[in-house]
C-alpha cells in the first residue's frame, strides 16, 4: 500500500526538519512551493531533490486563484513554472493551487500548459480553521488513510506550524508498522486505477 504526503505552502524553517524525519523513514514527499520563496532557498531545493522527492507548484506567491485576474493567474503560474524548473534542473510536471480552487479559464490554462492539477483525498486538518491539536491531526490521518491517500499538510498556514511535525513523528511509523510506503506523487498517480478517486481532478476546498 501507498501513501502520498504533500506539503502546501513549502519552504519554511521547517522543511529541513522535515526532511530530515523523511530521511528517518526513508520516506519520499512532494513539496508544492511559492516560487518567490523557493528562490530564496536554493540549497533547501536541492536538498528536497537530492533527497529523492518531488518539487511542485504552488504559484510564484501564495494566492487564492478565485481572488486574482485571469492575467494574474497566468503570470504566477508561468513565472512559478520557469523558476521551480531552473532551481531544480527538472521541468515541472505538479501543480497545485493555494485554497484548492479554479475557475473554469483558469483549470483550462492548467491543463493547456502541461501541467497535472494535484489536489488531496485526505486533509491533515493542520491549518487554523480547524485548531486541531496533535492528537486530532493524528487521529484524522489514521481513520480516514487508504492506498493511494494524498495526504494535504501545510507548513506554515495557521496556528501552530510545529503540529504538523509533531504528528507525523507519530503517524509515518504507525503507518509504515501498517504496511504503508511513502512515495511522491508520481507513484500514486502511475499506480491509482481511478483517478477521480485518487486526488487527481478533485477540486475539494483544502
Amino acid at each position: 500500500m501507498k501513501i502520498a504526503l504533500t506539503f502546501d505552502n513549502s519552504i519554511t524553517p521547517m522543511t529541513l526538519e522535515l526532511l530530515q524525519l523523511l530521511k528517518q523513514h526513508d520516506a519520499k514527499a512532494t513539496f508544492f512551493c511559492p516560487a518567490r520563496r523557493a528562490e530564496n532557498a536554493r540549497n533547501v531545493i536541492q536538498k528536497i531533490v537530492s533527497g529523492g522527492h518531488v518539487v511542485a507548484g504552488n504559484h510564484y506567491d501564495y494566492l487564492d486563484s478565485m481572488e486574482m485576474e485571469f492575467g494574474d493567474f497566468i503570470h504566477q503560474v508561468i513565472k512559478s513554472n520557469r523558476i521551480l524548473s531552473e532551481l531544480t534542473g527538472q521541468a515541472l510536471n505538479y501543480y497545485r493551487p493555494p485554497f484548492g480552487q479554479l475557475t473554469t479559464e483558469q483549470r483550462a490554462f492548467v491543463n493547456d500548459s502541461g501541467l497535472i492539477p494535484v489536489y488531496c483525498n485526505l486533509t491533515a486538518q493542520d491549518d487554523a480553521c480547524y485548531g486541531h491539536k496533535v492528537e486530532q491531526i493524528v487521529g484524522n490521518i489514521m481513520t480516514n488513510v487508504r492506498n493511494h491517500s494524498i495526504v494535504l499538510c501545510h507548513e506554515v498556514l495557521g496556528g501552530e506550524q510545529s503540529n504538523i511535525l509533531r504528528a507525523l513523528r507519530i503517524v509515518i511509523p504507525m503507518l509504515k508498522q501498517c504496511g504503508y510506503q511513502f512515495v511522491t506523487i508520481d507513484k500514486i498517480r502511475l499506480e491509482a486505477a481511478n483517478q477521480s478517486q485518487s486526488g487527481f481532478g478533485e477540486f475539494a476546498r483544502v
